[in-house]
């Protein structure tokens, strides 16, 4: 932390999950190896000069091995594990106070690079982008205090278009819903609606 309006992290790490769980890979194959993982984030936390707004970047890079994944098709007769994946990209997301009573938040995350290296039989397909991965998605939401007791709120969800199941070809449309919130103090600090 160089001064006291901005903070820079690396960070480094790898995790495991054996496969002797409820999918019960075990059964299929006595030598299932556990699913890991590796992932890297270089970032950055900056605040203004008033401090009533902060932003916070990272650049990531994750990797997957042996990812765990059912097919009800083939669950009974196959042994689904991914082989090995990765995904990298951008994040950034801000928040602040506007006015006194007017909060603001915001996300965005980029993933352009999200690729299966090693794929299965009967699993994704080498060289295709995951299921479930976006490449694109994020979130805005603003409250507003409009007394002491009474704060209103709304925001947006956005995705891009993605590939929900196994079916490489085949992509749902990107989406965007929107939500909204009132919240009311019935007993300050104790109890609210």
């Amino acid at each position: 932390q160089p001064d006291e309006l901005s903070s820079y992290h690396f960070s480094y790490g790898t995790s495991f999950n054996t496969s002797g769980d409820t999918y019960s890979y075990n059964a299929l194959s006595a030598n299932t190896p556990p699913e890991s993982s590796a992932n890297l984030e270089i970032g950055a936390k900056l605040d203004s000069a008033d401090k009533r707004f902060t932003t916070r970047l990272a650049v990531f890079r994750s990797t997957k091995l042996n990812e765990r994944n059912t097919d009800p098709d083939t669950a009974a007769t196959r042994l689904l594990l991914s082989g090995k994946r990765h995904a990298a990209g951008f994040e950034v997301d801000f928040s602040g106070r506007l006015t006194p009573a007017w909060e603001v938040y915001g996300s965005y995350m980029w993933i352009p690079v999200a690729k299966i290296d090693q794929g299965v039989a009967g699993s994704e397909g080498q060289g295709t982008r995951p299921s479930l991965t976006p490449e694109h998605s994020g979130t805005v939401w603003t409250t507003w205090q409009v007394n002491p007791r009474l704060r209103v709120g709304g925001g947006l969800n956005l995705r891009s278009s993605q590939t929900p199941n196994r079916n490489p070809g085949w992509a749902a449309d990107g989406w965007v819903t929107g939500d909204l919130m009132a919240e009311y103090q019935l007993i300050r600090d104790r109890v609210t609606l």
